[in-house]
This record gives C-alpha cells, structure tokens and sequence, in this order.
C-alpha cells in the first residue's frame, strides 16, 4: 500500500526542507518500485504471447505507460532480443 505523505510548503521552519526531500526520497523509491514491477509485468506477457495480435494487444494495454524511460528500455530490450532472436533463424 503506498503512503501518502503531507507537506505544508508554507512551513518556513528549518525542517520543512528535510521533509521535501524525504518525501521526493520516498516518492521515487515507490515510483521506481512500480515501474520495475510494470516492466515485469510487460516483459513476462510478451515472452509469453502466442502471436503477433496477442503482442499489439499487450503493447495497446500498456500504451499508457509507455512513455516512461524504464519501460522504453524494457520495450527496446525487448525488441532488441527479438530481432537477434529472429535473425538467427531465418
């Protein structure tokens, strides 16, 4: 479950900016958590699709987060194996 943390940005005492920066700390640390859990997630049903319909269905699932840099890297990790994979065997 994420925890949401409250921050009054008009504190003006000295603490208000140790806990910006916690909060940023943690904010990222659960933001990189979900993201390794979708590009997980995206790589295992890729590997795991039947054929090319079943990849654009995944992909159209996934559009959303797409533009995410960790899971572009996992899409072109993806990719990358696929085309070395296939060029292979042709």
């Amino acid at each position: 479950m994420i925890k949401c943390v409250k921050i009054n940005i008009l504190d003006l005492c000295k603490n208000r900016e140790v806990n910006c920066v916690s909060a940023k700390l943690e904010y990222s640390l659960v933001t990189e958590k979900i993201e390794g859990q979708i590009t997980n997630s995206l790589s295992d049903q890729l590997a795991s699709a039947q054929s090319v319909n079943d990849k654009f269905k995944i992909f159209d699932k996934f559009s959303k987060v797409m533009k995410r840099q960790r899971v572009q890297n996992a899409n072109q990790e993806y990719q990358t194996y696929n085309l070395f994979f296939n060029s292979n065997y042709n």
